[in-house]
């Protein structure tokens, strides 16, 4: 009990309420008490580090059971009250040590002589007997803080990884003094396109809602592999000829909006419900294929191929409105995934400002998270469908103007998936620890741990426009590491995915980072 800035320790009946005092109100920081029988165990940094002490209650006398370095905490007993844990302070951090209760081998504690020594040691550090001689008595003005100055102020940043579904994210992130304000910058990949792009983002939170702001720019290129096509050779004759098909051209994108985050945690469970809205400006130029050096229709005087992925010079003006919301029980540190809980993601885009492009585009999703068969495991799987608008291009001109927005959702592991007017698609996974490896080499790499995911995947698309339909189904496994990089907090993860496509029939080895394949 903390009462005028002097703590207690006091023993509560738990029927009656009657409290029992064991160690009588003092300065002392007294942290973690453990009561066993007649001994009150608890730390505290009474000598000038933390240790780990006794109370003997029959004999009200406090013995000090630990002589630690640096500092001792957090005692826990074993059932049979012959084995005590601590964490011990070293160098390294933390570490958990293990030693029998052994009451011959504590020492008998005088306050006094702790106090008297311990500023006696504090004057000889300090090289004089009087500690606050030097302590200048200067009056410091008082000013209003500039928040536009304040704005880029390296009070809180670092290296940031973030990985989706559907794309990762890595780069430098920046956040001001009083959290209004946070910058970033990095290169944004996309993981079923293909392609990436550099960015740099500003998210002003002084306001409700926040505002978001972000600028791409990317010199974009995309190999489409081979394709075979009717050549025009002369004013009448085709050839059938097979060439490689890739893109180039130069794209700029700055999106803009606003973002409102409701907290919804309660009790055990973490919660939280966002709905959003961006508009966003596309200019693409210096756009050419290989082929013929024309546009997206190929070849453009004897077209057989139109890329509707792809954004021709021109602009396009877009509309971005999403839901996000998630429910999920608080995880240990050894969890992987949440023992319970659910999230939901909803995107729709549009064309409805005009451009020189059309689009339309809605997706969700939802991913679901239960308790595996042993501790720390995780049985979770998601549903997703999208649909996209896909006009038949005629060469009238009309639906040549469409676009088709990247993919939001996710798709079967190990294949190819086209693009389709209506896709669904499922998941069922299991997860599991392998090994808590625990492993620093250096300065350079800590290897946290070692996990497995077993999965079967599921996809159905369907394009009644072009009167087509294709299912999809992979069964594989997963081999992760949790690793931390050159002592950075953010924890990465690499690893190996083994992929067998049952429909179509296919086997694929990736290199994975986070979610992304390689």
């Amino acid at each position: 009990k903390t009462h005028n800035g002097n703590r207690s320790v006091v023993l509560i009946d738990d029927e009656s309420g009657n409290e029992t005092i064991l160690i009588p109100a003092s300065k002392e920081n007294i942290g973690h008490p453990v009561l066993s029988g007649n001994y009150l165990f608890y730390n505290s940094p009474v000598s000038g580090i933390d240790n780990i002490y006794v109370f003997e209650l029959q004999q009200q006398k406090k013995l000090q059971v630990t002589n630690s370095k640096y500092g001792c905490y957090n005692v826990a007993l074993s059932a049979d009250g012959k084995t005590m844990y601590y964490h011990e302070q070293t160098k390294n951090g933390f570490d958990v040590v293990t030693i029998p209760v052994d009451p011959a081998t504590w020492k008998e504690f005088t306050e006094k002589e702790v106090i008297e020594g311990y500023v006696h040691h504090l004057a000889e550090q300090e090289g004089r007997s009087t500690l606050f001689d030097s302590i200048p008595q200067q009056n410091f003005a008082t000013k209003k803080y500039s928040k536009l100055s304040g704005i880029i102020n390296p009070y809180s940043w670092g290296a940031y990884f973030n990985s989706t579904f559907t794309q990762a994210d890595i780069g430098l992130s920046s956040q001001d003094i009083l959290s209004t304000t946070s910058l970033s910058a990095g290169y944004r990949f996309d993981i079923y396109e293909r392609t990436g792009a550099w960015h740099a983002g500003l998210s002003y939170q002084n306001w409700y809602p926040i505002i978001d702001v972000d600028f791409k720019y990317a010199n974009r290129t995309s190999n489409e592999g081979d394709i075979t096509y009717d050549k025009v050779v002369g004013t009448d004759t085709t050839e059938n000829v097979t060439e490689n098909l890739t893109l180039d051209w130069k794209e700029t994108t700055i999106e803009a909006g606003l973002r409102l985050p409701l907290l919804t945690t309660n009790s055990k469970y973490h919660g939280n419900f966002t709905v959003s809205n961006y508009v966003g400006y596309t200019h693409v130029t210096d756009f050419t294929n290989s082929i013929d050096g024309g546009g997206r229709l190929i070849p453009s005087n004897y077209p057989q191929y139109f890329l509707r992925d792809y954004l021709d010079n021109g602009t396009l003006l877009y509309n971005r409105f999403s839901l996000s919301a998630y429910r999920l029980l608080k995880q240990s540190r050894r969890d992987i995934y949440s023992k319970f809980g659910q999230a939901a993601y909803l995107t729709i885009y549009g064309t409805p400002y005009g451009g020189d492009f059309f689009g339309k585009q809605f997706s969700f999703y939802t991913t679901l998270y239960f308790p595996g068969f042993f501790k720390h495991h995780s049985i979770w799987g998601y549903w997703a469908y999208q649909s996209s608008y896909l006009p038949v291009p005629r060469l009238s001109g009309e639906g040549l103007d469409n676009y088709v927005f990247n993919n939001q959702i996710p798709l079967p592991r190990g294949l190819s998936v086209s693009r389709f007017e209506k896709f669904h698609s499922m998941s069922l996974n299991y997860t599991l620890p392998i090994w808590y490896a625990d492993l620093a080499m250096g300065p350079f790499l800590n290897i946290q741990r070692l996990k497995g995911n077993g999965f079967i995947d599921y996809g159905f698309g369907t394009s009644p426009t072009y009167a087509n339909s294709q299912s999809y189904v992979s069964v594989g496994g997963e081999l992760k590491l949790d690793i931390n990089v050159l002592r950075y907090l953010p924890q990465f993860e690499i690893g190996v995915r083994y992929s067998y496509g049952l429909e179509p029939s296919v086997t694929k080895v990736e290199f994975l980072v986070g979610l992304i394949n390689f």
